[in-house]
């Protein structure tokens, strides 16, 4: 071993992070809509990677794509289903777990697990979108300040780019320190 570099623990790597528009499903006994929702898969990083998804209960559920690839700064849509939602105990937790490759490897570099609920029943939301008599909608007017201006998905995109380069940064001060 070379005096001028500490050793490197393989055991310790950092994890990237696992980025989903949601972090658990809720199925709901009596609304049958419920008994099939999405969950959106995020690439954020500058490679593709690969995905599987486990689940502690699968004679429970289906899901459609359960694991393949996603291009580099692209998403997919991953359809859960409840196979047993009538019937079945309710207020079980069941759990999946996302697992994140990269592409042309077996070595796991991320994780995440979404925790899935059957309820009895749907509680009932209040439509926000729906304006009372007092109320009046704004009139959509565009800014004529044009120093700096967001979308959504410009926010995003920012957002995955500053985590990249953050784990980007420790990851590559945990790989190898040499002395100057």
């Amino acid at each position: 071993m070379n005096k001028n570099t500490y050793p490197v623990d393989k055991s310790a790597e950092m994890q990237l992070p696992v980025f989903t528009n949601h972090n658990s499903l809720s199925f709901y006994s009596d609304d049958s809509s419920s008994h099939q929702q999405l969950i959106k898969l995020y690439n954020p990083y500058s490679f593709n990677i690969k995905y599987k998804i486990l689940s502690t209960a699968r004679e429970k559920y289906k899901v459609y794509n359960p694991e393949g690839c996603i291009k580099a700064g692209c998403s997919i849509d991953l359809i859960f289903k409840h196979l047993a939602a009538v019937g079945c105990k309710e207020n079980v937790s069941d759990r999946f777990r996302i697992q994140v490759m990269k592409q042309g490897s077996s070595k796991i570099i991320g994780k995440k697990e979404l925790e899935s609920v059957l309820m009895p029943t749907a509680l009932k939301q209040p439509n926000f979108y729906q304006l009372d008599d007092d109320f009046q909608s704004l009139p959509n007017v565009q800014s004529t300040n044009s120093s700096v201006s967001f979308t959504g998905n410009a926010l995003w995109y920012n957002f995955f780019l500053y985590t990249l380069l953050f784990f980007t940064i420790i990851q590559q001060n945990h790989v190898t320190m040499a002395y100057a």
